[in-house]
């Protein structure tokens, strides 16, 4: 608004402004929100109040009101274009959101209007550090002025570079690089996965995170290879056409007209020897979305350059025209698949389709880049489409066109090219907008399936499978970690751009279409036989039943976990808890669970379900251990009866720590960093601490007291470890005393049983090498939890079973 503040109004507004950087100062964020917003009441739009602006962004950005703070940050830059902290302002917001594009871009400018040397130098660190986060070109022109030149031009996109430091910690890459290494091969574009099923069968070693891995990378790879085959055919060059003109001859010659198996696919067949990938009429989106889908959003690899596909062969040869983009060529591989299905689509519905923003957007960033004129009658989009806008679109075009008709396709096409365009934008670098598009594809496809009673009716055949809850659970997870990502440990309840209780909302939503998950739904292709039709089961009920609640299990354990230290340590009331409880179903309003108790049974289903080798197999599994010691008589199943968690449960959890650590595949996720970390230590140590006790011993709760500056570990009134800071070392000094102790003490039992039993002691010799084992495997109360031959021995004595 060009509003004109009289002098005393500006004067006001200097006053609340310098309040707020009082309540700023002593970090009372919520004040200095207000008396900032009171300051642009007063004077909104001179030039003066571009610092009111400016310190109103980084105010909400505490709050973690990054949407608000953008807004805010905009207008500082607006009321005054010459002031470079306002650019820098913005660029921190946006930074913030994850968004290393245009934070690169207002950084450069504040360092452009930066006068002062000491600012210059400051702004310029800030633009470097993103620098690393996107691939950016500087270019020196002529005249002395310097340009960005970035991968893809679009709405806010760019191909992250994939150099050997950042690829070295892509997992999918590790295990794509030890498929090649093991013999795996690609033949016509097509990596053999029988060959690589059949063989991991014969391993009789199923799941495993690495064949969970590779199943979504080979789809990757082939849905990779299929859509650069179709960006080929866009392409306008003489090379491109050149290329066109050999698949026509190769679908002609001998060698395939005169094979009756080849002849019946001749073009595929063509087009793969050619290309490295066939060209699909339709189709070519949800090749990618089923690949994002099993691998839930992770170890997708987006662009590659020259030398990593020289040295890794994870893409055949790029044809001339597509190397000539650069890394680029993948994204535009990936648009291209919203493009061909939206040219489809439109086909049926014609010009005046509502389609998503998302939509809007790919199909306008494919063009800009290929310098693409379609042929085909493209819709004049309207973006601010709502998915509320594009159901009641559907609904009034049902009356014309019936589902197989085409309304499958279209509502196909909102979910899937939505979720795949916000995967591009996140893994481009713009995850705020990349979060968006994904939360407007799921609540589209909420709101249909509600409409449309599709899962409650199960007409899943005629109204499509992206309404299965086996298609959306992956997706909905991939959407998950990009607002985990965006939260970035913030715990703000009810309020900020990205709440906890969105999240929680989110994960409890995975979780409860865990249950609707029919595992008959996973269609393997022509890829499999009788040998590996049984491990494609087991890997794609792991991809899409156990990792996704391993995954929001896990999720919600830990951010409860990160609350309740906040809450013992006083920086939040305990009333934080209440009001997460009634935003979200976290609990039932009879329910009277603490919360630690609540954080252990979470724990412990994202331990069940995580695949033992994995990189969190036996973290979760010490966790669960330690908030299981810690939650006392309450337990986090609410069996009340039970009356709390038993030390022979705590033992089997550390059983089941040791056993994932052991089977750890440490050639994708490297060596254990958390052994011996605090949950481990203190999972042992109350272990220890009660060593003598049978299984069915209730276990007391394991408290933390702060004491002279320090915080102790105690149980049952004895204190296991004074210092926490120090409790790996502690930890480690405990246990090992703990040992000699046992040892000495059984020294003692066994001189005592001697003098009473005499000759029968002899006798015992025979249960010491050939009985424990057994005794272990009957799950008999003197073995139950004990790993020490010799107090078995005594024990066993004790009992009269000497005779076993």
């Amino acid at each position: 608004q060009n509003i004109m503040s009289t002098p005393a109004a500006v004067e006001e507004a200097e006053n609340q402004r310098q309040k707020g950087n009082d309540a700023f100062k002593m970090q009372d964020w919520q004040k200095a929100v207000k008396y900032y917003r009171e300051s642009i009441s007063l004077d909104p739009a001179s030039k003066n109040s571009a610092k009111a602006w400016g310190n109103l962004a980084a105010a909400l950005c505490k709050i973690s009101m990054y949407e608000d703070a953008n807004r805010a940050a905009a207008r500082a830059t607006s009321v005054d274009p010459t002031w470079a902290k306002g650019w820098w302002r913005r660029g921190v917001v946006e930074e913030l959101q994850k968004d290393f594009i245009k934070a690169h871009v207002n950084y450069f400018r504040a360092m452009e209007l930066a006068s002062d040397k000491k600012e210059k130098s400051f702004f310029k660190e800030a633009m470097k550090k993103v620098e690393k986060r996107i691939n950016v070109k500087t270019i020196q022109k002529p005249d002395g002025t310097v340009e960005h030149e970035y991968s893809v031009s679009g709405p806010g996109v760019s191909v992250i570079p994939t150099n050997s430091t950042m690829m070295d910690k892509v997992v999918g890459l590790k295990a794509w690089r030890r498929f090649r290494d093991e013999g795996g091969q690609c033949t016509g574009g097509q990596p053999d996965q029988l060959a690589f099923f059949t063989r991991q069968a014969e391993l009789r070693k199923c799941p495993t995170s690495y064949q969970f891995i590779m199943r979504g990378m080979f789809q990757w790879y082939m849905a990779s290879c299929d859509a650069r085959a179709y960006l080929l055919y866009s392409c306008g060059d003489a090379e491109a056409r050149m290329l066109q003109h050999r698949v026509t001859v190769v679908e002609n010659s001998p060698e395939i007209i005169n094979n009756p198996q080849l002849r019946a696919q001749s073009r595929m067949v063509a087009e793969r020897m050619v290309l490295g990938g066939s060209v699909p009429s339709t189709g070519l989106l949800i090749e990618f979305i089923n690949s994002i889908n099993k691998l839930l959003g992770d170890n997708l690899i987006i662009g590659a350059d020259s030398q990593t596909d020289a040295e890794e062969n994870f893409l055949p040869p790029i044809p001339g025209p597509l190397r000539r983009m650069g890394p680029a060529y993948m994204f535009q591989a990936m648009l291209a698949s919203i493009f061909n299905q939206t040219v489809d689509v439109t086909s049926i519905f014609g010009t005046k389709a509502k389609m998503s923003p998302a939509i809007i957007s790919a199909v306008q960033t494919f063009q800009a880049n290929m310098r693409l004129i379609s042929s085909a009658k493209l819709p004049q989009f309207d973006s601010s489409n709502t998915p509320e806008d594009v159901l009641k679109y559907c609904k009034k075009m049902l009356k014309q066109i019936s589902w197989n008709q085409g309304m499958r396709k279209f509502v196909a096409l909102q979910y899937q090219g939505s979720v795949l365009y916000g995967v591009l934008l996140r893994f481009t670098g713009n995850v705020a907008e990349a979060l968006k598009q994904m939360k407007w594809g799921r609540t589209f496809m909420k709101l249909a399936d509600e409409a449309f009673n599709v899962t409650k009716d199960g007409a899943f055949a005629e109204k499509g499978c992206s309404f299965r809850a086996s298609f959306r659970i992956g997706l909905s997870c991939t959407e998950l970690k990009t607002h985990h990502a965006l939260r970035d440990g913030s715990l703000y309840i009810g309020g900020g751009s990205y709440p906890v209780d969105d999240e929680f909302s989110l994960a409890l939503e995975i979780i409860e279409m865990a249950k609707n998950v029919d595992l008959s739904d996973f269609n393997v292709g022509n890829d499999s036989d009788a040998v590996t039709q049984p491990i494609l089961d087991k890997i794609d009920e792991v991809a899409h039943y156990r990792m996704p609640l391993a995954y929001a299990h896990g999720l919600i354990a830990h951010t409860l976990g990160e609350l309740n230290s906040l809450i013992e340590a006083g920086k939040i009331p305990f009333e934080g808890w209440t009001v997460l409880c009634n935003n979200v179903d976290l609990v039932g309003p009879d329910d009277d669970r603490t919360i630690v108790s609540v954080i252990a049974e979470h724990y412990r289903l994202a331990a069940e379900n995580e695949l033992p080798d994995s990189l969190e197999g036996s973290v979760l599994w010490w966790t669960y251990g330690h908030y299981m010691a810690r939650s006392g008589k309450c337990r986090g199943d609410n069996d009340k009866e039970k009356g709390g968690y038993t030390l022979g449960e705590l033992r089997n959890v550390i059983k089941k720590a040791e056993a994932a650590r052991k089977v750890r595949d440490i050639s994708l996720f490297g060596p254990d960093d958390c052994a011996g970390g605090t949950f481990e230590m203190a999972t042992k140590m109350v272990a220890s601490h009660f060593h003598s006790e049978d299984d069915d011993f209730l276990l007391p709760e394991l408290k933390y007291e702060d004491k002279d500056g320090k915080r102790s570990m105690v149980i049952n009134g004895f204190t296991l470890c004074e210092d926490i800071s120090n409790l790996e070392k502690i930890g480690r000094e405990y246990l090992a005393n703990r040992n000699g102790d046992k040892q000495e003490k059984t020294k003692n039992d066994t001189s005592e049983l001697e003098q009473e039993h005499g000759a029968a002691r002899e006798e015992v010799k025979p249960l010491t090498t050939l009985c424990i084992r057994e005794l272990h495997n009957q799950d008999n109360a003197i073995a139950r939890g004990e790993a020490d031959p010799a107090l078995i021995v005594s024990k066993a004595m004790k009992a009269g079973l000497v005779d076993l």
